[in-house]
C-alpha cells in the first residue's frame, strides 16, 4: 500500500467481511455442501462396481466449487459496501480498486482459473468496484476525498 486511501480501502473491504459475518457463513455453508457432497458419493459409489468411484468424486468436485463461488460473491459484497465505508470516512473509493490491480499484478500468472478460486480475479473486481462506485456515485465521487 502507498497511500492512505489503499489502507482503507483495505480496511473497509474487511470490515464488510467481519459485519456481514462471512466467515461463519461461509462455514456454515461449507459444512452442509461437504455434507450433501458427502452423502452423494455415499450414493453413488458402488463398491462391486470401481467405475462408479468417478460418480463420487464428481461429487466431490461439484461441491468445493460451489463453496468456492458463495467465497466469491462475499468478496465481491465486501468490494460493493466497502465502496460506501470508504466515502463516508472521507476516503476515495477509487483506491480500493487501485488495490486491487495492485494485487493482480502481484499475482500475475500464478492465479488459477477464476471459477477455482475462493476470490474473483482482479480484473473482474476492480470493474465490480468502478461499478459500484459509478451506481453509489452517479455524479461522479465527491472532490476532497482522501487518496
Amino acid at each position: 500500500m502507498e497511500t492512505e486511501g489503499e489502507v482503507a480501502g483495505v480496511l473497509a473491504h474487511e470490515i464488510v467481511h467481519v459485519v456481514g459475518r462471512h466467515s461463519s457463513e461461509q462455514i456454515a455453508k461449507t459444512q452442509l455442501t461437504q455434507g450433501l457432497a458427502g452423502a452423494a458419493a455415499a450414493v453413488l459409489y458402488d463398491p462391486e462396481n470401481p467405475g462408479s468411484a468417478g460418480a463420487a468424486q464428481l461429487a466431490a468436485v461439484v461441491g468445493q466449487m460451489v463453496t468456492m463461488k458463495y467465497g466469491r460473491d462475499d468478496e465481491l459484497q465486501a468490494d460493493q459496501v466497502g465502496v460506501r465505508i470508504m466515502a463516508d470516512a472521507g476516503y476515495d473509493p477509487r483506491s480500493m480498486g487501485t488495490v486491487m490491480q495492485k494485487l493482480g499484478e502481484a499475482n500475475q500468472g500464478s492465479s488459477a482459473p477464476e471459477f477455482m478460486s475462493t476470490h474473483p480475479n482482479s480484473e473482474n473486481r476492480v470493474e465490480q468496484i468502478n461499478q459500484a462506485i459509478a451506481e453509489e456515485f452517479p455524479n461522479g465521487v465527491p472532490e476532497g476525498l482522501i487518496h
